[in-house]
């Protein structure tokens, strides 16, 4: 058989994307997290005193979806490595990762300091013993980076090249935003655990932080201000052509929200009178907070453009 004549080689490329099945692989993943989840709280429940079911089930949820998540598009994506969105060199990874860091601490404290200026935020009393804070400074860090990392690879690695190979780049930059900002009303009403202690323990923690989700139709300052990180991300993901930068962005943000309360709390006399302005303690639900974010994502932009420069 002549060459001209030979059977076409096999494609061993990425499959056809599509809308559809990208919902759907995005709906079955969310089902089997929250499956194990169901399976694995109990078990685990009794290794981690002091922690409710309903926070230890959402904790499972995360891991469980990105592993899902990977496995059920595998035959569809590129790489791994590529198709999460680290397709640079660890060096650079490294490089970008502390810049964004440095950033997002930066934008928030920044922002911080400015509201105990005004009187907003006033000094904590009584203050937290040092050697306190220092375990806690340690300890943020790397749950921060851990965190960020398991995001940033799902949504504007993962589901943001998926959606982008379904249905273009508007889509892709939208909807994984979308798809972040609403995952993070994904956990209880309030801070009252009715899980319980027994068998189905898992499936009612699970529940109740599936029920949290209607929270999304009536707290509209978090909404939106969920939305903005996820944009702002997603627009550093497209400038840099990586996570790296994103990662660390996303970390300094969780790092100062996580360290903010062991010197500072906020003034209740204002805290209803002026939410909309100010916010509460998660900070990106209120107009401060959205102009906070708008600044980081300025000053991650530069970072961006230099790391873009020969």
């Amino acid at each position: 058989m002549s060459p001209s004549q030979a059977p076409p080689a096999p494609d061993v490329g990425p499959r056809p994307e599509t809308l559809g099945r990208v919902a759907a692989r995005f709906a079955l993943a969310f089902l089997i997290a929250a499956g194990f989840s169901a399976l694995a709280t109990p078990l685990v429940a009794p290794h981690v005193p002091g922690r409710s079911p309903e926070k230890l089930a959402r904790t499972l949820l995360i891991p469980g979806f990105v592993a899902a998540y990977i496995l059920l598009g595998r035959r569809r994506r590129p790489p791994l490595r590529i198709a999460v969105g680290l397709a640079v060199t660890p060096r650079v990874a490294g490089r970008q990762a502390a810049a964004g860091f440095l950033v997002g601490v930066a934008s928030l404290a920044a922002y911080l300091a400015a509201l105990v200026a005004v009187g907003a935020w006033s000094r904590r009393e009584p203050a937290y013993p040092a050697g306190r804070i220092a375990v806690d400074a340690l300890k943020y860090l790397p749950a921060g980076l851990f965190l960020a990392l398991w995001e940033e690879a799902l949504f504007r690695g993962l589901l943001f090249g998926d959606l982008e190979r379904a249905a273009g780049r508007r889509v892709a930059f939208w909807g994984s935003a979308a798809a972040f900002g609403v995952s993070h009303f994904l956990r209880p009403l309030d801070d009252v655990s009715r899980a319980g202690d027994g068998a189905w323990s898992g499936v009612h923690a699970v529940w109740q932080n599936v029920a949290g989700l209607s929270r999304v139709t009536f707290e509209a300052p978090a909404l939106i201000g969920l939305l903005l990180v996820g944009a702002t991300l997603a627009y550093l993901r497209l400038r840099t052509g990586s996570i790296a930068l994103g990662i660390g962005v996303h970390a300094g943000w969780y790092y100062v929200q996580k360290m903010d309360g062991r010197f500072v709390d906020l003034n209740r006399s204002l805290a209803e009178t002026a939410r909309l302005w100010i916010g509460t303690r998660e900070h990106y639900d209120g107009v401060g907070g959205w102009c906070a974010l708008l600044i980081g994502a300025w000053l991650a932009s530069r970072v961006a453009s230099s790391e873009s420069r020969p």
